[in-house]
This record gives C-alpha cells, sequence and structure tokens, in this order.
C-alpha cells in the first residue's frame, strides 16, 4: 500500500486536457449545486503541465482524473469532454494570468494582478509563477512609492507584505495548503489555505532563486522609511588659518547646517505626513504585514529620537 503511494506521488500523469471551474468557496450543498453550470467561467490546461506546477494540486488532478473526483463525461454530441476540477475561492481571471505563466507565455503580471497572483501561487505552491511574481515586483521597484494607495502593489508596505505573507512565511519550506478532492462538483476540487508571516527584512530561505528578488523589494521599503531617520551630520569645512577665516567658515559651516537640515526636515515631514495617513486607514493592522509593521513604527521612533536630539 504504501509502495502504491508513493508510485502515485512521484509518476507524473501523460499530458491532457483538464478542465479548470471556480466555485465561491462559502456555497456549500444545495447553494453551491445551485450555481448555474452556464453562468461558470471554465478554463482547460494541460494536466501534466498543472501536476509538475502545483504539488498541492497533484493529489486533486489524480483523483479527478482517474474516476475517484469525477471523470469526463460526452457532450450531447457524444463527443468526449475533459473531466473538471473545481478550484475553491478563487478567479478564473487570476488562473488565466497563471496558466499564462505556466505556459511561457508573454508575461500577463501587472501592478492590478501580482498581489493576487503571488497569492495563488502560494496557495498552490506554484514556484514558477512565485519567481514572477516576485521578479516582477523587484524590476518595478523604482515605481514604487508611499503616495500610492495601501492595497496598491506599487505601494512598498504593500508590496513587502505581499513578501513577507507569500514567499518568506508562506511555501517556502512546506505547503500549509491541502488539495480538498471531497469538495469537487463534476469533477475533484481543491481549495484552502493561508500564509504565515514573517518579517520582510529577512533574507528570502526559498530555493527558489527569489532571495535577490526579495532582497530588492526590503531595500525599496527601507528606502522609503530611510528620511524618517535621517541624521543631519555637521558639513566638512577647511581648517581655518586666522581669526577672521574662523568666523567667517563658523557661520557658512552654520548656514550649510540650516540649509541641509530644513531639506531633510520637509522630506521627513513629508514622509510622516504620508505614513500618518496610511496608518489611519481603517484596514492598515490587515492590510499590512507584521514584519512590515514593526519597521514602520521603528522609523517613526527613529525620527521622534531624531527630532528630540535637536
Amino acid at each position: 500500500m504504501e509502495a502504491a503511494q508513493l508510485d502515485r506521488s512521484v509518476s507524473p500523469p501523460g499530458s491532457c486536457l483538464i478542465t479548470l471551474a471556480f466555485r465561491d468557496s462559502n456555497a456549500t450543498g444545495a447553494a453551491a449545486a445551485a450555481q448555474p453550470p452556464a453562468a461558470q467561467v471554465l478554463l482547460q490546461v494541460d494536466r501534466a503541465l498543472l501536476w509538475h506546477a502545483s504539488p498541492v494540486l497533484r493529489g486533486a488532478i489524480e483523483d479527478t482524473c482517474s474516476g475517484n473526483g469525477g471523470n469526463g463525461g460526452s457532450d450531447p454530441q457524444g463527443a468526449a469532454t475533459p473531466p473538471t476540477l473545481t478550484l475553491l475561492g478563487d478567479s478564473a481571471a487570476d488562473w488565466q494570468g497563471v496558466v499564462e505563466v505556466l505556459q511561457d507565455a508573454t508575461s500577463p503580471i501587472s501592478w492590478d494582478n501580482v498581489g493576487p497572483l503571488l497569492r495563488l501561487a502560494d496557495k498552490y505552491d506554484m514556484a514558477a509563477v512565485r519567481r514572477e511574481c516576485v521578479s516582477f515586483l523587484a524590476l518595478h521597484a523604482p515605481q514604487m512609492s508611499l503616495t500610492h494607495p495601501l492595497a496598491c502593489a506599487r505601494n512598498p508596505l504593500c508590496a513587502a507584505s505581499l513578501v513577507e505573507w507569500h514567499v518568506l512565511g508562506g511555501n517556502c519550506n512546506s505547503s500549509s495548503i491541502t488539495a480538498a478532492g471531497d469538495e469537487g462538483g463534476a469533477g475533484g476540487g481543491a481549495g484552502g489555505g493561508g500564509a504565515g508571516g514573517g518579517d520582510s527584512s529577512s533574507s528570502s530561505s526559498c530555493g527558489d532563486g527569489t532571495a535577490d528578488y526579495v532582497a530588492t523589494i526590503s531595500a525599496a521599503l527601507t528606502a522609503a522609511l530611510k528620511p524618517l531617520g535621517a541624521v543631519v551630520k555637521v558639513p566638512k569645512t577647511c581648517k581655518p588659518t586666522s581669526a577672521g577665516a574662523t568666523a567667517a567658515a563658523a557661520n557658512t559651516k552654520k548656514l550649510k547646517l540650516i540649509r541641509y537640515s530644513t531639506k531633510v526636515r520637509g522630506t521627513a515631514r513629508l514622509i510622516l505626513e504620508q505614513l500618518t495617513k496610511l496608518t489611519q486607514h481603517p484596514r492598515y493592522e490587515e492590510a499590512v504585514a507584521k514584519g512590515v509593521q514593526r519597521q514602520v513604527t521603528a522609523a517613526l521612533l527613529a525620527c521622534l529620537k531624531d527630532v528630540a536630539a535637536r
């Protein structure tokens, strides 16, 4: 029995089409059955491609295609139809992006869908999709700014939170998601899960080539918060050679210090206003990962310490 299970876990299936259907995860029993099939958006994908991409879905794919979760049927003309795998709580539009990434098509990843795609990559442990999403965030890090909405990945708080939840604290070491083969409608079903949370300033421990990308995103967050902790440094001046030169040098030094201080304070004040608005957002606690929140708090305390020391 154990040998049979082992063979099943390591033997990839042959190439054939499988249909992906999507159902509201909150719909159960009669409510789920009442969802009209005509209203569902279905996607077809090569089951071997999906099997290799997602260790989490392998059991559900095998159950669906072997008959335990529902075989394909036939249309009114008698033509064979692919078996159906029902995915709970997922979006067909997001999965379309996943399929395009897996098929090495032109990258569909954008600021609008990088978050949902990264969540799916985490949920189903799809390393290729996770890598593409983190790569997109890292390559576009120069476009990140605290001026963007809290829920937008162009805001470094959001980008760093996505990394903390779905890369550092998610499926780097092991998957927390299991396929629910008994939830299927016309076929098998899969869904579940969530991700843990680490510190977004940590290095990625995933062995999937995302460490450098994660470091770039972390650096973008650090750069966005850095003005808060800026310390006013005394500009260096030449050593005076006479009493008159000493007074002139002191005045020049003071003027440069005032200008430098004004610039730093102005930048810090702007960042402080942006962070105040973001942290007062009603969904801040749930929209920003705990590690990112700690970094924001540390930056604000550094700013307060700097002001108190003046």
